[in-house]
Parts: structure tokens; sequence; C-alpha cells
């Protein structure tokens, strides 16, 4: 396991105390992409708000730049080359932080979402579940479960 998930793991169950203090950034980041798209204030914040629930549901420890690649694929879905290269690079970013476990890291991340239709959508539709950070932080997040005996 690499420092980076060490980290998150170590983090994981910590945020849940104060979720809104400690995904702010992310928070901001949501309500901003929103607002760049033509969102109203009023729309943008109910953009944000959404999604707060599932950081904290999550435990999103890399919350903001979590944030800055979601809001980046809401605004420009990916091409089927760059979903390609995000697979490829996906592999290599899960190989790197859990060695020969990458492949039970990535079942262990679906399994986390897996009753969550809402997000799974989201990242079928988008794109965003090929997109390396996006499936690194998910699979910190489910190795953290796992560790706090959260994920069977």
């Amino acid at each position: 396991m690499s420092e980076q998930t060490k980290t998150d793991a170590d983090v994981f169950y910590s945020q849940a105390a104060e979720p809104a203090l400690y995904h702010g950034a992310a928070h901001r980041v949501f309500e901003s992409s929103a607002i760049e798209h033509l969102a109203t204030p009023e729309e943008a914040k109910a953009i944000a708000d959404d999604w707060m629930p599932t950081l904290v549901k999550y435990e999103i420890s890399n919350s903001q730049r979590f944030a800055e690649t979601i809001a980046e694929l809401r605004s420009k879905p990916a091409s089927a080359t760059q979903l390609e290269a995000w697979q490829r690079e996906t592999r290599v970013v899960l190989e790197k932080d859990y060695g020969d476990k990458a492949g039970a890291a990535l079942r262990d991340a679906q399994k986390l979402i897996a009753n969550d239709s809402k997000l799974r959508a989201f990242l079928n539709t988008s794109g965003a579940g090929s997109h390396p950070q996006i499936v690194r932080t998910l699979a910190a997040s489910a190795a953290a479960a796992r560790k706090a005996g959260k994920l069977a």
C-alpha cells in the first residue's frame, strides 16, 4: 500500500465529526464550477450540497482533488480515446499503490459503491469511473473501510 493510501486510511474516519469543515474546499470547488457553467448561485449551492453526502458517505479524504476532477468531467465528458488512456493509467496507479493486490483494490472500490445507483450512474455516464484520480480515491476509501471492518 502506498504512502498516499496509508494517509487516506489514517484520516478516513476522522472527518465524519465535522464534514462541512473537512470538505469545505471541495464544496467551494463544486459551487464555483457550477457558477462557471451558468448556474445561478442558488443552483450552484444546490449542486455542491448534493455532492457533500457522497464525500461524507465514502469519507473521501482527498475531497478537493476529487471535486476538481468531478467538476471537470461534468463540464466535459471524456472521449473514447481518453477513457482508454485513463483505464491504462488507472491500472498503473493501482499497481503502484497496491502491487499484486491491485485487482482486489479495484473490486473493493466497486463493492464500496455497489449500492449507490446515483454515484454509479454518474461514474459510468461521465467516464469518471475510469479516471485514475477517482478510482484511486475510491480505492483508498475502500481500503480504509476494509481496514476498519466496514467492508466485508
